[in-house]
């Protein structure tokens, strides 16, 4: 790739943590899965658990939502691997939760939590999540959710974060800029995008699509925006959906 594309907007490297957890989508489509992920990016290898969080109401009192039950083994997590488990917006009985603003609280190797928060949105139509930090040097499966659109194709791309999305469309505005990174990412296979084009599955899922940093410390600290459409040209307005974005600073 072209480096220099990236790499012109590079600020100075923000302080990362070893291990740390990747929560997502931050705004979600009613049924799209909540992904979380543990990444290891120290030397040495780390343990967890298989199911390592629970999602609480936010309340003063955290009412616990649902907590996942898991075999307690000890998993190791290497050095540059990650440990992924799944939300699947379901409460403790097995029921689809409300739309809403929920926490989920990841239970680190280390003992410590770190809390995300996540909003559930019934008017959101498609969203992506990073499956590990946007770390330099990695390779990071993206999972991306559309789960009213089932079996289309989809189109993902990346623009840079510093600008406002200025890409109209019939079905709104595609959370991108018309910047270098765009022109970059937007042929298929193209820049640091892999697999950037393909079909959802029956439910709405794309599992295919990664992003591929390279291993250029300069890198740290670039902000780049992900988004992606689905197509039906059996509509009038071929853009069947259009998700949120995902912002990224790289590590």
């Amino acid at each position: 790739m072209k480096l220099t594309v990236l790499s012109s907007l590079a600020l100075a490297a923000p302080a990362a943590a070893q291990v740390v957890s990747t929560v997502g989508p931050e705004v979600a489509p009613l049924g799209s899965p909540i992904t979380i992920t543990i990444s290891n990016d120290g030397a040495v290898p780390v343990y967890s658990g298989l199911c390592p969080f629970f999602v609480d109401d936010g309340s003063e009192d955290g009412v616990p939502v649902f907590a996942p039950v898991c075999v307690k083994v000890a998993q190791e997590i290497a050095p540059g691997e990650t440990l992924t488990a799944i939300w699947d917006q379901t409460d403790a009985h097995g029921m689809q939760v409300s739309t809403g603003l929920y926490y989920v609280v990841v239970q680190l190797p280390d003992g410590s939590e770190e809390v995300t928060p996540i909003v559930i949105d019934a008017g959101a139509d498609a969203a992506i999540s990073i499956l590990g930090t946007p770390a330099t040097g990695a390779t990071r499966e993206l999972l991306l959710s559309a789960p009213q659109q089932p079996n289309l194709p989809y189109r993902l791309a990346a623009s840079f974060a510093g600008e406002a999305p200025t890409l109209a469309s019939c079905a709104g505005t595609i959370p991108l800029a018309a910047d270098a990174l765009l022109a970059l990412t937007l042929p298929a296979g193209g820049g640091i995008l892999l697999n950037s084009t393909g079909l959802l599955s029956s439910t709405g899922l794309g599992f295919d699509a990664k992003l591929a940093l390279p291993d250029e410390p300069v890198l740290a600290g670039v902000a780049i925006r992900l988004g992606f459409v689905v197509v039906d040209n059996s509509l009038a307005c071929s853009l069947a959906a259009v998700s949120e974005p995902l912002e990224l600073t790289l590590l």
